[in-house]
């Protein structure tokens, strides 16, 4: 096997604990950056106002301009129009254009710095660092390369080194590097607050990152597997770099290495202390499969993590349909079912809770009006509302529906209805968005009605098959959602 890199850089000290250490194989981007300069503005505030001087006066268009998401244009705006450089009307005030042009009087002082893409996932890291320190080994060992961590320690280790995947990165676009450092300095500052500075590595602050070679260079950096200090999880990936505890955006592909690396298994299984999977209980695999599920919400979906419900739901599916597939648990069908449908609930309740709509525009009708319900659908122009789903929708009560859009608990059909008109007057709405035949709303409605038959114990016997099709159809529709929670 060839050598992916001979170079090898530590950023931050051992862990305490059972530990193991692990080199990353990285694509080291040599970057200079104009240093930020005491203005009073940021990056972002920067770029938004310098829009605004240039008579760019949508929050829409901006996002577009800078490869940003739309709510974090208006976030910023907001910040701006509270600290006083913007008016009422999205005009730069006085103090706005000084601001912008003190910030341009100043020299610019210029540094140099690295970024970090990862080898594997071909992501870029939410990291930067102004220095490079390098680990020499002690011998060359070709791909188990030994090192003498410190003086004091003495003694020699061997990382356990991951197999890069990617012959070359793949081109960075403006967004990625932005979102990158705006998740960096989220992370520092974060940090900052919880354990102060002192034991933190200098934040880089850059309002401009320029790259200084076309291709970057192959490297590794050193990280560690260690004990979970809170004793939540059974082990913990380390952060690199020492800024956080966790690191969401390794742990996903970490996940996906462990599938199909028996040998690293058995580095964790001696870590954790926890017996392997062909001697455990049926209790203590539950344990860790649950355990699994919920390192995967985390590292995978983390903006599910952001929505209680949504993430609760979306856990007991996964265990449901686990089950299933292990042949455990004679009522996981029947469970499989509801919970499926709680979760495309929970879902509904997210998306009626972003987008509410005014209130004040619907009838208060009482009764049952499939005609006049067909007439409001059909106003609202949505390629989802196909005319079979409309169809079904229209015998939904706009009194049950009033009840969705209000906050109380409804049935799947009428929080669908709700969910589908709080996109009035939304042109940015995710169901407006996604294209119709993802939304799938008739595999929906097929949903509803089949866990309407469990619920009324009509003694059917539900098809394997099918029931994990649904299960399955569940946990991808919520997928559609995640760009926006």
């Amino acid at each position: 096997m060839a050598v992916f890199a001979k170079r090898y850089l530590s950023y931050r000290d051992e862990p305490y604990g059972k530990r193991k250490p692990l080199l990353w194989p990285v694509y080291v981007h040599r970057i200079m950056y104009p240093a930020e300069r005491d203005s009073g503005l940021n990056l972002f505030q920067r770029a938004v106002l310098g829009l605004l001087r240039a008579n760019c006066q949508s929050w829409r268009e901006m996002a577009d301009l800078l490869g940003m998401h739309p709510e974090m244009v208006l976030f910023i705006l907001a910040q701006c129009n509270g600290n006083g450089w913007v008016d009422g009307l999205g005009r730069l005030t006085d103090s706005g254009i000084v601001l912008l042009e003190k910030g341009e009087d100043q020299d610019v002082a210029f540094k140099s710095g690295l970024m970090f893409q990862d080898a594997l996932s071909g992501a870029l890291w939410p990291r930067i660092s102004s220095d490079q320190p390098e680990l020499v080994p002690l011998q060359d060992s070709g791909n188990s390369p030994v090192f003498k961590p410190n003086r004091s320690s003495g003694k020699d280790f061997r990382p356990y080194v991951l197999r890069a995947r990617t012959a070359m990165p793949p081109e960075l676009s403006p967004q990625e590097v932005l979102e990158a450092y705006g998740a960096y300095r989220l992370d520092h500052f974060n940090a900052n607050q919880l354990y102060g500075s002192q034991d933190l590595p200098e934040r880089v602050l850059a309002q401009g990152i320029e790259f200084m070679a076309e291709h970057p260079e192959p490297m590794y950096v050193l990280t560690w597997i260690a004990e979970d200090p809170s004793g939540a999880k059974p082990w913990q990936l380390c952060d690199p770099f020492g800024i956080r505890q966790q690191v969401p955006w390794l742990e996903k592909t970490f996940l996906e290495i462990l599938q199909r690396d028996s040998r690293l298994v058995r580095e964790l299984a001696w870590i954790t202390g926890r017996p392997e999977p062909e001697r455990q209980s049926i209790e203590e695999w539950m344990q860790s499969m649950d355990q699994a599920i919920d390192m995967e919400l985390l590292a995978s979906h983390a903006w599910a993590c952001r929505q209680d419900l949504v993430a609760r739901y979306y856990s007991s599916v996964k265990r449901h349909l686990l089950m299933i597939e292990q042949g455990l648990g004679k009522h996981a069908l029947d469970a499989t079912l509801n919970d499926a449908q709680k979760l495309c609930e929970a879902v509904c309740q997210w998306i009626i809770r972003e987008f509410k709509p005014d209130m004040g525009i619907f009838p208060k009708v009482t009764n049952l009006d499939p005609s006049l319900n067909r007439s409001i659908l059909r106003a609202l122009e949505l390629p989802l509302l196909t005319p079979d789903v409309a169809s079904t929708l229209a015998y939904q009560n706009l009194k049950q529906v009033r009840n969705a859009l209000e906050g109380r608990s409804q049935s799947l059909k009428a929080m669908l209805f709700g969910a589908v008109l709080s996109t009035l007057e939304v042109a940015n709405h995710p169901l407006r968005k996604i294209p119709a035949e993802e939304l799938a709303f008739e595999q929906l409605l097929v949903l509803a009605d089949l866990r309407n038959e469990a619920s009324h114990a009509s003694g059917k016997e539900f098809n394997k098959d099918d029931v994990v099709r649904l299960g399955e159809f569940a946990l991808g529709w919520t997928l559609l959602f995640k760009d926006w929670m």
